[in-house]
């Protein structure tokens, strides 16, 4: 049996291609799960994509939310390695909202472990250095209910019934609590390219407030923008067209 076989943060480890030529971590957002990114794994034979499950969220709902960054990143990175150790195959990085600059933080703690992704793919988030905008945990409970809704990324079943709104809300809230917690202290990536993707109609992020993810890498810097929301990564057929622009 894989010694990667029984990692709580990889719960579909056993669906991806058997023999990969890269690695693809994928890193979901604030209050989703893994399995937004379980329909697009059999899509592809040479990529084993591998989504990251985080404590307290999907197939770990019965684990307590981890908000301390450092925490955080040591436990993924820790299992990242051992998964890395396995396949001894170049990897790459994708993260959506929140997952993107857990992502990031990942990239950067490989980084001192001597492990350096080829690419990270960045989708509807600003770079660490700049100010995020939108809801903060002081704001209260209302007005995460307000920020669900604006971004659209919760599904009217869940928004629509107070039932699932008190189940789902605290986990929002840490995740949020998380974002609250970050602080940038200047850290850059070892020649990692970088890919840096928008929704034209996202509230928050726009090519305006990216730009400064060619500062995070002394690697390459690219940019684009997809029709969509905050969410446009799961829109059609957009994750595939980020993965091939990212020359992945």
């Amino acid at each position: 049996m894989s010694v990667t076989a029984g990692i709580k943060a990889f719960p579909y480890l056993s669906k991806i291609a058997a023999s990969p030529t890269k690695l693809l971590f994928c890193f979901h957002h604030a209050g989703g799960s893994a399995s937004v990114f379980y329909r697009y794994i059999k899509q592809y034979s040479d990529i084993a994509m591998i989504p990251v499950e985080l404590p307290a969220h999907g197939s770990r709902i019965n684990e307590a939310p981890v908000t301390d960054w450092h925490e955080l990143t040591t436990l993924l990175c820790s299992d990242i390695t051992n998964v890395l150790k396995e396949y001894d195959i170049p990897f790459s990085m994708l993260g959506c909202s929140l997952g993107s600059l857990i992502a990031f933080e990942c990239a950067v703690k490989l980084n001192e472990y001597g492990k350096k992704a080829d690419e990270l793919i960045i989708c509807s988030h600003s770079s660490p250095d700049v100010l995020s905008p939108g809801y903060k945990t002081s704001m209260g409970y209302d007005r995460l209910i307000d920020e669900i809704n604006l971004l659209s990324g919760t599904p009217d079943s869940v928004t629509g019934s107070k039932e699932m709104i008190d189940f789902y809300l605290p986990l929002i809230y840490n995740d949020y609590l998380l974002h609250d917690n970050y602080k940038y202290s200047g850290q850059v990536l070892d020649r990692t390219d970088l890919y840096a993707f928008c929704g034209t109609d996202d509230p928050y992020f726009d090519r305006s407030n990216m730009k400064n993810w060619k500062n995070m890498s002394e690697g390459s810097c690219h940019y684009s923008e997809y029709t969509g929301g905050h969410f446009f990564l799961y829109d059609a057929d957009n994750l595939q067209k980020v993965v091939k622009s990212a020359g992945i």
